[in-house]
């Protein structure tokens, strides 16, 4: 089996608890589920924080076993701070990529957005990973997916597309990844559930997905939210659940 895991880790925001704190929840979460692969977004790197370290880069080193840690960065403020998406991985990363998405003017949302590709070294076959995190903003997520979907039409291995789409299922943005064939795997296997994902202390939405194109669909068992029961007190991992794809691989 191989599972694969998702999860917006909410930057250094605290509503949910002070990221010392939801540090140690989220590598618990890990140790408990065992993923192969981590998929994470809302990744910052401060340089006031950790010497700069990014979140994903601290919390690989209580997690020794996950020896592939990519930062991809996204955003970069004028005070220092990047934000972006990551990867921390058991298993080798055989290829990476990314692309940069374009950014509307006028919105309410000021953060460039980045899709991250990467290709993992399985037993039987090789499986890509493609990570996005988009935005709030009808448009500019409409616009986004469309270039996401240009772009992984070039690749031709089994694959997932993951992270948090901000978005309900059935808005149009999403729409276009059904009729270009991907499957949402929360709604291919749990039709009958309503599978919130946020906000983890009154979940009444789900924004966070997991999809599979057509050559691996065979080979997905089972997608299950995760963090619900990981609490210290009134902190939680995120303002996210995440997800946890198992594989037939």
């Amino acid at each position: 089996m191989f599972k694969v895991m998702t999860l917006n880790i909410n930057a250094y925001e605290s509503k949910q608890g002070p990221w010392e704190v939801r540090k140690k929840l989220i590598g618990e979460t890990i140790r408990a589920t065992d993923p192969d692969v981590i998929a994470l977004q809302a990744v910052t790197r401060n340089p006031e924080i950790e010497n700069g370290v990014d979140q994903a880069s601290q919390l690989a080193k209580s997690l020794p076993e996950y020896k592939d840690v990519i930062f991809q960065e996204a955003t970069k403020r004028n005070n220092g701070i990047v934000e972006g998406l990551a990867v921390l991985s058991k298993i080798k990363i055989i290829e990476k990529d990314h692309r940069q998405l374009s950014l509307l003017k006028n919105t309410e949302d000021i953060n460039r957005r980045v899709l991250l590709n990467v290709l993992l070294e399985t037993t039987t076959q090789p499986i890509r990973l493609f990570i996005v995190h988009f935005s709030w903003i009808y448009e500019q997520t409409f616009k986004n997916i469309q270039e996401t979907l240009a772009y992984m039409q070039s690749f031709k291995d089994p694959a997932l597309l993951m992270g948090d789409m901000n978005m309900l299922q059935e808005s149009y943005p999403l729409v276009k990844f059904r009729d270009d064939g991907w499957k949402d795997l929360w709604h291919y296997l749990h039709p009958e559930k309503v599978g919130f994902t946020y906000e983890s202390s009154d979940p009444e939405m789900r924004i966070d997905y997991v999809w599979s194109n057509p050559a691996l669909i065979d080979q997905i068992e089972d997608i299950e939210i995760i963090g619900q029961d990981q609490q210290e007190g009134d902190v939680r991992l995120s303002d996210h659940f995440g997800l946890l794809v198992t594989l037939n691989v």
